[in-house]
């Protein structure tokens, strides 16, 4: 039996993102109060409100290629001023982890190099720890931009001494720590970032009745999480609501 991430990579966006909370995205009709409000449109490339309506067109590719769902900083302003209730945030989230999942080339890979050292500094030791979360991920961008020939060693040596004084007049002012801090239930962080399982997901969309109604509530949360640590963002994904 196919699994339930490939199962939802091989369905149309629009039908991807509906069956994960977005049923609301129909009732767009383009006022764009999203991207009036949005202090990034700037650096994106498609507009928000452009982003929902390419959802519905079915224009798969051109959405899941574009720099706006990784420029998307998440703070909730489109979804608060949409007047349909459309929560556009959590839409660009799922898109990137739908981008990960169909392993399409992210316009930004830097975003998602950055979101692999995040979250994988928060399944090893239970929290961010700022200095290994850096080095991995300086260590990674280096090796991408050198392999796609975006960036020579002379630009990276200059970026890294001045990321080396701001690292030490930080160290010295007690903002970084040389150790993690660790937590004591690891174990659970970690469990939060494997996938759900395809039995309790099929549990919740085929059966009916007030039990399987409060299974889902209790695990929507949790669910999101998995989802998101288990897509290919280095077990990354975007922030969840």
């Amino acid at each position: 039996m196919a699994s339930l991430s490939t199962g939802v990579a091989s369905m149309p966006l629009q039908t991807a993102v509906e069956k994960r909370g977005l049923e609301a995205l129909r009732r767009c009709y383009q006022c764009r109060k999203c991207t009036n409000g949005c202090p990034l449109t700037f650096a994106m490339d498609l507009m928000p409100h452009q982003v929902v309506r390419a959802v519905q067109l079915g224009l798969d590719q051109e959405v899941l290629g574009s720099k706006t769902i990784w420029v998307c900083a998440a703070c909730q302003t489109c979804s608060t001023r949409c007047p349909n209730d459309i929560d556009i945030a959590h839409l660009m989230d799922l898109l990137r982890q739908e981008n990960r999942r169909r392993q399409v080339e992210p316009a930004e890979p830097e975003v998602v190099l950055f979101h692999q050292a995040f979250l994988g500094s928060v399944c090893r030791h239970g929290r961010v720890f700022e200095v290994g979360m850096l080095a991995r991920y300086k260590w990674a961008a280096l090796w991408s931009g050198l392999r796609k020939g975006r960036q020579n060693l002379k630009q990276f040596a200059i970026q890294l001494w001045q990321d080396a004084r701001l690292g030490w007049a930080m160290f010295r002012r007690r903002r970084l720590r040389i150790w993690p801090s660790r937590i004591h239930a690891k174990d659970q962080i970690r469990r939060m970032g494997s996938a759900p399982s395809e039995n309790l997901s099929l549990a919740r969309s085929d059966a009916g009745g007030s039990g399987v109604s409060e299974i889902s509530g209790q695990n929507r949360s949790t669910s999101s999480v998995g989802d998101s640590l288990a897509d290919d963002y280095g077990q990354a994904g975007g922030t969840q609501r």
